[in-house]
């Protein structure tokens, strides 16, 4: 028995088309930053003022003029404040976070117009994209002057006075947007850039459920679980009461500039891929 019976014949094929994908490449690496926005139970009820900030970097292979893959990492921060809002049933609730967050992205682009960065008629378009990715998060709330992880807490009682498991740290999320680039030459290239990421869970802000008898939860978890599990300007026991929306998932924004490096392989070859 012959193994791989179809090598002889896949073989030569390889070898005419090694050459045309090895030297019709190009490829670029990047950093960029800007400001983050968050979306969830906690804070603005839509899209608030920008609060903290995030770093990126990023690796896109063009295959096409109008085409691209894109690998991106990032780090950042994201916070919100039920003070911040401006519906009063959240200013009562007074619940507040921070979070710092990263994530690893694949994304898939289009260019709006032919992109040929060695062209002055053809170097700069509008873009859009989108992509899967996992993001990793750690909500934290500030107690007594400190900040203290939530999540061991279990503020709605998860691990304590319900069956519910502590929510995961890691999930996916589900990033798209858009934005313009030019380039300055062969080269060098900028980027301005907004992305959104639609994630899948309600946990980010630690909100999503209802409140549990904060007696019995500081009983279980101790006093500091018990004084974050509810912050509202009214003490009352809420206990089974909407604490977030469960109905709901947790977003965050970037709005950032970005600075890249573009090279290739072989001039000649992506010259004539690059459709000149």
């Amino acid at each position: 028995m012959k193994l791989f019976p179809r090598s002889k014949r896949l073989f030569p094929l390889l070898l005419i088309l090694f050459p045309q994908l090895h030297f019709a490449q190009n490829h670029e690496m990047g950093i960029g930053g800007g400001v983050t926005n968050f979306l969830g139970d906690v804070g603005h009820y839509g899209i608030a003022p920008p609060r903290s900030y995030f770093g990126e970097f990023h690796y896109r292979y063009t295959y096409h003029q109008y085409y691209g893959v894109r690998l991106t990492g990032s780090y950042g921060r994201v916070e919100a404040r039920d003070a911040w809002s401006g519906l009063e049933e959240r200013q009562q609730r007074n619940l507040s976070f921070r979070s710092d967050i990263w994530d690893a992205k694949a994304l898939f682009e289009v260019n709006f117009f032919r992109f040929d960065p060695r062209s002055k008629d053809y170097n700069n378009t509008f873009y859009i994209f989108g992509g899967l990715g996992v993001f990793g998060f750690d909500p934290q709330a500030q107690y007594q002057g400190n900040w203290f992880d939530l999540r061991p807490l279990g503020t709605e009682g998860q691990g304590s006075v319900n069956e519910q498991g502590l929510y995961a740290k890691v999930d996916l999320v589900y990033p798209f947007g858009f934005g313009y680039k030019h380039a300055f030459n062969e080269h060098w290239q900028f980027h301005l850039e907004f992305m959104a990421h639609s994630t899948a869970t309600d946990y980010l802000d630690d909100v999503s459920g209802l409140y549990v008898n904060a007696q019995e939860l500081g009983e279980l978890r101790g006093q500091m679980a018990a004084d974050l599990s509810d912050r509202s300007l009214e003490p009352l026991d809420r206990s089974g009461y909407d604490r977030g929306n469960s109905q709901t998932r947790d977003w965050y924004f970037f709005t950032g500039i970005g600075l890249v490096w573009r090279f290739t392989t072989n001039r000649e070859v992506c010259a004539e891929f690059w459709g000149r």
